[in-house]
């Protein structure tokens, strides 16, 4: 069983691993986005798309070798932590600090997807506005400003 639970923390380093290469394409597809590369940010949504998928995978096989020491330790509430201090306490300390990072990138991920929302849905109402102004005889209302958009999940005064 201290082969698994080693097996544990490395799938740990895996996942930390992949997430970070998540990020970085997470942070690329937003600025194509920006610069309006759609053919460039539809590869980085294929490829977040597949780190996703070997995250699901690493996920499927930790549930499974957690599993396992639920029946060997007769416990329902078993995790990661516990695993590790049971059987590799030396390695503690290692897995404390893969932890941490996780939690970290994982923060991160999150405020950047919130990031990457905004940027998607200001770029949909602006050329939403452009495509509704070139139907019309005027964007700009009469004060001079770009008439107001209601396309996007979030209201924006342009």
């Amino acid at each position: 069983m201290k082969e698994k639970a080693k097996e544990l923390i490395n799938l740990l380093e895996k996942e930390l691993s992949l997430y970070n290469e998540l990020f970085f394409n997470e942070f690329d597809k937003g600025c194509l986005v920006y610069e309006h590369e759609i053919e460039l940010f539809n590869k980085r949504n294929e490829t977040s798309s597949l780190i996703l998928n070997k995250i699901g995978t690493i996920l499927e096989y930790k549930k499974s070798i957690i599993e396992l020491f639920k029946s060997e330790l007769k416990d329902d509430i078993i995790n990661i932590e516990k695993i590790v201090k049971i059987y590799l306490a030396e390695e503690f300390e290692r897995y404390d600090e893969i932890k941490e990072k996780l939690k970290t990138i994982l923060s991160k991920l999150a405020e950047l997807n919130n990031k990457n929302k905004i940027i998607l849905d200001t770029t949909y109402s602006i050329s939403k506005i452009v495509i509704d102004g070139l139907n019309r005889e005027n964007i700009y209302n009469e004060k001079g400003s770009l008439c107001e958009s209601y396309f996007s999940t979030v209201r924006y005064n342009v």
